[in-house]
């Protein structure tokens, strides 16, 4: 009988001993609002670095991080799975090419480019889940009858032509644009 009243102190000593604690707790600060104590770890690099002045820093780990990230994309695979041509409309009130808003080859390409890019997760994406979409954009180089585009990928429309109202005095709403503009120029993407 002795034993077991001897055992039973025991067991309610170390059951209620906040020594038996998986975490001992110094600065009661990062309990939360239940009383429950959550991971440690930025407290222990925290006080790691208060002992050891010469620790590396967040901003040190996360430029070495960065580096490797870098390296290992550059390293990457494109996958170029589909391949799909695309034309720009641009439309314009006879202004010369390059000027606003009829826009140059160049900086479609610039454009295009950008787009393959983003598809390609080459963009420097701050979402974890950006992946490379294996989709890859190119310029058009034919009209839906066959013919040869005059320049690659860009249709350029004279608004005068098809006698549309002049954006560049009332503007276009939306509804004109839907109505109007894209009945008359939207291509036929099975051709």
């Amino acid at each position: 009988m002795k034993y077991f009243k001897i055992l039973c102190i025991l067991f309610i000593y170390f059951t209620t001993s906040k020594n038996t604690q998986a975490q001992q707790v110094q600065n009661l600060s990062i309990q939360n609002s239940k009383n429950e104590i959550r991971c440690y770890t930025v407290e222990v690099i925290n006080e790691f670095r208060k002992q050891h002045s010469h620790a590396e820093t967040d901003a040190q780990f996360e430029s070495v991080m960065s580096k490797k990230i870098l390296a290992r994309k550059a390293h990457r695979v494109l996958a170029a799975n589909y391949t799909i041509p695309v034309i720009f409309h641009i439309i314009n009130n006879e202004e010369a090419i390059g000027t606003t808003p009829n826009l140059n080859a160049a900086a479609i390409n610039q454009q295009l480019l950008q787009l393959n890019k983003d598809f390609a997760n080459l963009s420097n994406s701050q979402y974890e889940v950006s992946i490379n979409t294996g989709i890859r954009f190119v310029l058009a180089q034919k009209k839906p009858g066959g013919s040869i585009l005059g320049e690659p990928g860009i249709d350029r429309i004279n608004r005068n032509m098809p006698g549309w109202t002049d954006y560049s005095v009332s503007g276009w709403t939306t509804t004109y644009i839907d109505a109007t503009v894209k009945p008359a120029f939207s291509w036929n993407s099975n051709n």
